[in-house]
């Protein structure tokens, strides 16, 4: 096939080292050494993120300041004690929805075509944006949530330590 404008065959360069050492960041604590089980607060406990909500996640997270190692509270907060990523997750008691779990900030104008408005034009968004959110956007969730957690908490860390506070837990 040479010759007919495909590129050579040629395997790409080896990125194995620094692919080992992100996915090392983020192994759950039995591949990384540590204990599995009771929760130490110094060890990762989850799984390697993957999807296009964590990878989301990650990419806008030097957007609001944060290091990419600020992934981990992160992927807690929202991964294990509230929506596990889904952009569709109603908390049935409070109402609650999406990946950050949004609960009444939306307005007249951030309403999704169900009417729906938990997300609002706050934290970042416009109100396209923000029923965009309301529709199940995890893009925009995503940006709402990071702007809200940068707001309220100063970042993931500290939001996650506010929900591990609070019982039951919420941040």
């Amino acid at each position: 096939m040479q010759g007919k404008g495909l590129p050579p065959s040629v395997p790409p360069p080896a990125v194995a080292s620094s692919i080992t050492a992100d996915i090392a960041q983020y192994a759950p604590a039995e591949q990384a050494g540590g204990t599995s089980g009771a929760d130490t607060g110094s060890t990762y406990q989850g799984t390697v993120p993957t999807g296009s909500a964590q990878n989301t996640a990650k990419l806008l997270l030097s957007k609001f300041g944060w290091a990419a190692s600020e992934f981990i509270p992160l992927n807690k907060l929202w991964g294990t004690y509230e929506s596990g990523w889904n952009p569709h997750a109603r908390n049935p008691s409070s109402g609650a929805f999406g990946i950050a779990q949004a609960l009444g900030h939306g307005t007249s104008c951030s309403a999704a075509p169900d009417g729906t408005n938990e997300y609002g034009p706050e934290y970042g968004l416009t109100c396209a944006e923000a029923r965009a959110a309301n529709s199940g956007s995890i893009r925009w969730q995503i940006e709402w949530g990071l702007g809200y957690i940068k707001a309220r908490y100063g970042s993931p860390t500290a939001a996650l330590a506010h929900e591990l506070s609070q019982t039951p837990h919420s941040y």
